[in-house]
């Protein structure tokens, strides 16, 4: 057992390594888009509402949405990750 908050568990389903990802951070939008340049379908990932600003890890950077980027690139997919404030 860990004692990890469940925010930062790892994601479980394989991906491209990170390394791969080409990851544009634009202020609270990060662009994932895959390697190719032909057309791709887009997912938009939101995590739910406001975080508290004291977070250590904040929400762009919790292991479930770099485990849902890597998954959607290594299905050719582009996504996007938005924060709310």
């Amino acid at each position: 057992m860990t004692d990890l908050p469940a925010s930062l568990q790892p994601f479980v389903l394989p991906g491209a390594a990170p390394a791969d990802q080409r990851v544009d951070r634009i202020g609270d939008l990060d662009l994932y888009r895959p390697a190719s340049t032909a057309r791709a379908g887009a997912i938009l990932f939101v995590h739910g509402g406001p975080a508290p600003s004291d977070l250590a890890v904040p929400p762009r950077d919790w292991p479930v949405y770099q485990g849902m980027r890597r998954r959607s690139r290594s299905e050719a997919w582009s996504g996007s990750r938005w924060t709310t404030d």
